[in-house]
Order: C-alpha cells, then structure tokens, then sequence
C-alpha cells in the first residue's frame, strides 16, 4: 500500500500488521486453548484532521482495534503509532504522555459519567486528574468546553442526570474536548441517542473538526452517518480490513461482496431485501464463522454468505489489493473481474 496516499508523512495514527487476540476458556484442563482473534492483521492510515470511519457489524472487532489505538487493548503482534512514534503499553510513563493527545466518546453517554457528578466535574476531570492546572484555570477551560458545544456555562451547576440523552452526549463531548485531544475516538456516538438528534451531534462533531483541526476514528455500523461524516473508511469483517480508502470512491464503487452488502440494504426499498443475494445457507453459516473467528483456520472468513464465492476461499490467502487511487479491497475475485 505504498502508493496509497501522497499524505502519509502526515499520518497520526498508524497501525502495522496489528492483531489482537483473546483467549477462550478450556473445554477441559487438557483441551488446546483456542483465541478469539478479534484484530488480524490490521494495517491502517489515518491522516491529521480526517475523520476516518470504521464499518462492519456488532462483534466484527471494531472497539477493540480502535482500544488498540489508544493503548487500551494490548497488541498479541505487529505495532500501533501515534505521532510518528511506536505506542508501547509497558512503556507506563511514555504512554501517558502520548494519552495526553486521546480521548474517546462512548456510545452511551448517560453510562459513561457518573450521574452524580456536576456538569463541571464531569467535563473537569480530564484536567484533576492531571493535576497541572490551578482551580481557577480549570474553571475557565471547562466553561470554554461546554460552551463549545452549545450548552451554558450556566449549566456548570447542574447534575449531569438531569439532562436529556443528545445533552449529555454534548458534555461527553465537552469532555474530551477540554484537554486539547488531538485525536478522538468516537464510538457509536449517536447510536443511542433519539433519531430527532443524531444530526445534530453529527453537525457538532464536524464543527469542532473543522474548528480545531481534530482527528476522528468515528465507529459505526450505520452507513448513512458514515456517508455524511466521513472523509476515509475501513470496513471491517471477522477481525479484518476487507475495504478501505477514501470514502467517496468506496461507496461509488464498492468492491467486496460484504461492503457491497452493507451498502444495498441502506439503499434497499423492498422491505430489506438486498440486490446481493446470499446463498440460502447463509444464515445457518454464522455459528460456523464465529467458529473460524476463534481458531483463525485459514480461508475467507466471508465465503459462507458471499454471492460470488469459490472453492478456491476455502484456502486463499486474503491481502489488501490497489483498486484505485486510495481504494483497496480484499477479495482478489471482485478487485480483477
């Protein structure tokens, strides 16, 4: 992929062949242990003030490729760097300095700050916990904060509970905002929130980007966001990268079979059904796939539900292969017919 993008000097976050695996619990005290391999083999660009999408269903590993960016899910190979510079989790003392630059966004706002806080203390904490700041400078950081994000500073006072869900989300995001975070992940952040405000929070978002210059991985299973918000994307499958490049041209011209998928049941009006048909055992393929997902046998991990599927996927050795400038998809069938 070194043709990918005269922009990779500008690179915040990269990730290098990074795989992230789990172990399972023995059947019994003699049986092989086997791993859930929720991260294969992951490499990915994500460039200064972009906000890059990262697709695919729930259980597809999403969380915790992005938990690996921020040093919170341990690497079992390859390397994750931010700034240019290696992220090592054992290295404590390093990795709190580069944390400095990160936060992240929950899915569930009311979930991810505890409801007994004041607005000031929750947005606040970032910079306690720091411990470099006089009461007073705090005070005024925290204030800029929340009224960025279109709340008063006379809600400073207020328990974060007694706010409304799209309210409460705008103080999480106060929240990461107010340590000067370089790069935020934000995971399903609409997804729990009322339909009426998921724009809203959307065209916030792209306001603080366009403002600060921040850097976004933005986690979603929802298209439709992902079309609006996002400037690159990865789609994701089983733990690994199976589309990725530059969001306009993937969706023009989507290329693998599952992002094709994925894109024809957002744009489907016949009561769900896709223009891609699965073969009908597709359904019952699941459980098996999760089986391959834990003990990584080899093979596409897509080829039970894929229309266009071959003998060959049984075995074949998937890669990211150039279908344009900026455009890479996995499967080498849909890349070269």
């Amino acid at each position: 992929m070194g043709e990918m993008s005269n922009r990779k000097s500008e690179a915040l976050v990269k990730t290098e062949h990074l795989s992230v695996r789990f172990p399972l619990k023995r059947e019994s005290p003699f049986s092989k242990r086997r791993y859930v391999n929720a991260v294969s083999d992951v490499s990915i660009e994500i460039f200064k003030g972009e906000a890059f999408a990262l697709v695919g269903e729930s259980g597809c590993g999403k969380t915790t490729l992005a938990d690996a960016t921020l040093g919170f899910a341990a690497p079992s190979a390859g390397e994750v760097f931010f700034n240019g510079e290696k992220l090592d989790i054992r290295n404590k003392k390093r990795l709190k300095q580069q944390r400095r630059s990160m936060q992240k966004i929950f899915q569930d706002p009311a979930s991810s700050m505890n409801p007994r806080f004041t607005v000031a203390r929750a947005v606040a904490e970032p910079l306690m916990i720091r411990r470099e700041l006089g009461e007073k400078r705090i005070l005024s950081k925290t204030a800029e904060a929340i009224e960025s994000v279109g709340l008063s500073s006379g809600d400073l006072d207020r328990f974060v509970s007694e706010f409304s869900g799209g309210q409460q989300q705008r103080i999480a995001i106060a929240r990461a905002l107010v340590s000067g975070a370089e790069y935020i992940v934000c995971d399903e952040p609409v997804s729990a929130l009322d339909v009426s405000v998921h724009a809203q929070i959307l065209n916030l978002l792209m306001d603080i980007q366009k403002e600060r210059g921040i850097t976004y991985m933005f986690i979603s299973h929802n298209l439709a966001s992902v079309r609006k918000f996002a400037d690159r994307l990865a789609i994701m499958y089983l733990g690994r990268i199976v589309e990725y490049g530059d969001a306009e041209k993937v969706f023009a011209n989507p290329m693998h079979p599952y992002t094709r998928m994925l894109i024809d049941s957002v744009l489907s009006l016949d009561g769900g059904k896709t223009a891609i048909n699965a073969p009908p055992e597709a359904n019952e393929a699941l459980q098996e796939e999760q089986g391959l997902y834990a003990s990584n046998d080899g093979g596409c991990g897509f080829r039970r539900r894929c229309p266009i599927g071959r003998s060959e996927c049984e075995s074949i050795k998937c890669s990211l292969e150039k279908v344009e400038s900026d455009h890479y998809t996995e499967c080498p069938y849909a890349a070269n017919r």
